[in-house]
């Protein structure tokens, strides 16, 4: 059975003191697709190899905002976090999935520029196929939405599968590279779940 890392949201308790959470959807989701998923933070150089090197495809979670966009120290540690450890698994080329706030980090990161989403938040829409592969080879898919932000437009080095009806890309892929991004959750609740957990399963195949 695969393994997969996710990493975890990192928050503040009522002590005000910083802790990390993981959706339990997530353990339940991947379940589903008989993979094995793991969670956790770590700093050492030497811990982030081991799980690049021991974990067969990562996923950057979403839930919350990345530094960018709100400069608290939470956001910051996140984003150090899991950018060393994206780093790690492209360099192994392992493949990794950019959900949500992942994507806006990695694409942030690939010099690309977030707008405001309007009505992209708690609701369900369709997206649009602008470019088949082997993969995202479905013509419409309805998704769920959660997000604040969005891309228009990606740079150069990304190809760009599904968009909305506003233009908002929903699916992307940094060129050559096993690189996936989601704008919205395959963990929760999809109208078209099922064309979704295909594609997961052909991205961790």
């Amino acid at each position: 059975m695969k393994k997969i890392f996710i990493t975890p949201k990192i928050n503040y308790d009522k002590h005000k003191q910083l802790q990390t959470t993981i959706n339990i959807e997530w353990y339940n989701y991947l379940s589903k697709l008989n993979y094995q998923a793991y969670s956790g933070y770590f700093k050492d150089k030497k811990d982030l190899n081991i799980i690049s090197k021991n974990f067969d495809g990562l996923i950057l979670s979403g839930g919350g905002e990345i530094f960018r966009k709100e400069k608290k120290l939470k956001n910051k540690l996140r984003d150090n976090f899991e950018i060393r450890l994206f780093k790690n698994f492209t360099k192994v080329e392992k493949p990794v999935l950019c959900i949500c706030r992942g994507f806006q980090l990695i694409g942030t990161n690939n010099n690309s520029k977030l707008v405001i989403a309007k009505n992209h938040i708690k609701t369900n829409h369709k997206i649009y196929n602008t470019k088949k592969s082997d993969i995202f080879n479905i013509r419409e898919l309805n998704t769920n939405s959660f997000h604040k932000y969005m891309f228009k437009k990606l740079d150069k080095n990304f190809e760009v599968f599904y968009v909305s009806k506003d233009k908002s890309v929903e699916i992307a892929k940094i060129k050559n590279k096993k690189i996936f991004c989601f704008m919205f959750h395959p963990e929760r609740k999809n109208q078209s779940q099922k064309y979704i957990d295909l594609f997961l399963k052909k991205i961790f195949k």
